[in-house]
């Protein structure tokens, strides 16, 4: 019983060591930001014949905070980034959450013109219909994340631009990705898989490992708990609703 006990220890022990252990991809071209006052610089926009004399900084580890965006700004870029993760874990609780909460940034509702999408046109729209009427509501809720999701990122981003800079640092010429602003930069960041957002708490991190899909181990178990008594109270449903008939 105690080498039992002793073999499940140490176990968990490599468990843990494993998430914990770092190989998260990094981007693999710079990201340039327009430097702030105060700020110290990385080079010039020299790419640019408009403002060749611009000063420019690279994107840092620090930036991943989110404390200099707005609250709406935050709020839009984790529903993104949560949106992308339930699709990619097969996560539909987690997935019709998102959705719901970036509906009214989809639709303008919140008065945000950066990130309220275009109107569909009749054609496009007759065919969702469809395609939606001849499925189970659950495939309509992949669906929606395939449409949407790329639009939304992709006007998020649509001002980067792919550059060749003159880095001082290393005194070369190299590719780059320049962004106009931080919330921009950020999105990036979390396009080449570099940020996350935990299903439990909805905050931010940096994976570790390719498998890391929550912040902790305590907020994964939290987690299946609360979708395990979500899809109880869903099943169960249809079964109050027979009884309350008769």
């Amino acid at each position: 019983m105690f080498l039992t006990r002793l073999r499940l220890m140490r176990y968990r022990l490599f468990m843990q060591r494993s998430l914990l252990r770092s190989v998260t991809k990094q981007t693999p071209l710079s990201i340039l930001l327009p430097c702030a006052e105060g700020e110290v610089p990385d080079g010039l926009a020299n790419f640019d014949p408009n403002r060749c004399f611009s000063k420019l900084r690279l994107f840092k580890a620090e930036d991943l905070t989110l404390q200099k965006l707005r609250s709406r700004e935050i709020k839009h870029f984790l529903e993104c980034v949560a949106l992308r993760d339930a699709y990619n874990r097969n996560d539909r609780f987690a997935l019709q959450r998102s959705f719901e909460q970036l509906w009214p940034f989809i639709t303008g509702q919140n008065q945000w013109k950066e990130t309220a999408l275009p109107a569909m046109t009749d054609r496009i729209q007759g065919e969702l219909a469809k395609a939606f009427s001849t499925g189970s509501s659950a495939r309509a809720d992949w669906k929606s994340a395939e449409l949407y999701l790329p639009q939304l990122v992709s006007k998020a981003i649509e001002k980067v631009r792919l550059v060749l800079w003159y880095s001082r640092q290393s005194q070369v010429f190299t590719p780059a990705l320049y962004s106009p602003d931080l919330r921009t930069a950020i999105f990036l960041k979390a396009l080449f898989g570099e940020i996350r957002t935990c299903p439990q708490c909805k905050r931010p991190f940096v994976p570790v490992n390719s498998n890391q899909d929550y912040c902790s181990l305590a907020h994964q178990a939290a987690y299946r708990v609360a979708r395990w008594r979500a899809k109880k109270r869903k099943s169960t449903r249809p079964i109050q609703q027979r009884k309350a008939g008769n």
